[in-house]
């Protein structure tokens, strides 16, 4: 279920990231730390407390900071939840899924999925909560009369807040369950189409996938006639959401670019014109005792006090309350955010 983001909007995916293995990133590798933490927490197997500054089942350390963003996760998700257990998909052709927490009062179920990664997640026609809410219908023998799904994801803004959620009421997860017999099957088709879109983030088949190198060239040069337009209204909304999409293209297609390049030449090959470089970062003491040492022979004080944030404070004890006078959130200026209009008007009239 979790790449039916992919294929529903292309068929052409599953048949394209097939010979290309599933590469394990740093950020993945964090996201199942996180989810690890979530789930034993949740199944009251530890406390927060317990799993801090320990390795998680795959080596990644669960650090403070990571057990701060978790702690909202926790908050939001009530007690009495089945945590990560498989459910049938119902749907043929369709992988089964294992939502990350779900319970069902009465005629009613909701679906929480942890997102711990930077990228926004919308809840909203996502694909992989659609999957989890035609699953959980089936499950129930389609007598449930709606399907909660809700996305939480701590770390990055989002104007509508860190828990967003989509309500799917069992008409809407028929015409879902439709659409997805209709993806599965087009996927198995010979030749199925390729479409690029937001979709193509994750796509281990990106870099030889002919539609995301057209779309990423035609996004690159155009030569008009000088002359002087002023675009306002509907067409300046639309022309930003065109040369957004147009940059999104070319840099999902420069990322995969510049990755099969590097593993082409690691594996001895040669790009013509390009080459491999170390990259450094910040440079950074080989441990305190150094600094101890090089303080006793420069005679510079090399140590500070550093105050601790505002939210390992409350976690220490100090009321919220309390810390909220002492404290300020400041204002790092202005971006331009796409809002998603049917769901502000539903949010608005209920």
């Amino acid at each position: 279920m979790s790449g039916s983001g992919r294929w529903v909007p292309c068929p052409a995916s599953p048949a394209l990231e097939a010979p290309f293995p599933d590469a394990k990133s740093p950020e993945a590798a964090e996201g199942t730390a996180a989810h690890w933490v979530a789930a034993q927490v949740l199944s009251n197997y530890h406390t927060l407390d317990e799993l801090t500054d320990r390795a998680a089942p795959n080596g990644m350390i669960v650090t403070g900071e990571m057990v701060e963003h978790l702690q909202l996760y926790l908050d939001i998700v009530p007690s009495g939840v089945v945590v990560e257990r498989l459910i049938p998909s119902g749907v043929a052709g369709v992988e089964d899924g294992t939502p990350d927490a779900l319970r069902v009062d009465g005629r009613h179920g909701h679906i929480w999925d942890l997102k711990y990664g930077w990228s926004i997640v919308e809840a909203r026609g996502n694909w992989q909560l659609a999957c989890y809410a035609v699953a959980l219908y089936a499950k129930h023998g389609w007598e449930l009369d709606s399907v909660t799904c809700h996305i939480v994801q701590p770390r990055p803004y989002h104007v509508d807040g860190r828990v967003r959620s989509w309500k799917i009421t069992r008409d809407e997860a028929t015409a879902l369950r439709d659409t997805l017999l209709q993806a599965t099957g087009a996927a198995y088709l010979p030749n199925s189409k390729a479409v690029t879109g937001p979709h193509c983030r994750n796509c281990r088949a990106l870099h030889v996938c002919e539609a995301a190198r057209r779309a990423g060239l035609n996004a690159v040069d155009v030569a008009y006639q000088g002359q002087s337009v002023d675009v306002k209204g509907a067409a300046l909304s639309s022309e930003l959401r065109t040369l957004k999409r147009a940059a999104d293209a070319i840099k999902l297609r420069l990322d995969a670019m510049e990755s099969h390049a590097i593993s082409t030449i690691d594996a001895g090959g040669i790009v013509p014109g390009w080459s491999l470089e170390r990259a450094y970062g910040r440079r950074s003491w080989i441990n305190d005792s150094k600094v101890t040492a090089l303080e006793a022979i420069s005679g510079v004080d090399l140590h500070e006090r550093k105050s601790i944030s505002p939210a390992q404070a409350e976690k220490r004890g100090v009321d919220k309350t309390l810390v909220k006078q002492f404290t300020t959130t400041p204002e790092t200026g202005r971006k331009l955010v796409e809002r998603d209009g049917s769901a502000k008007a539903a949010e608005v009239f209920k």
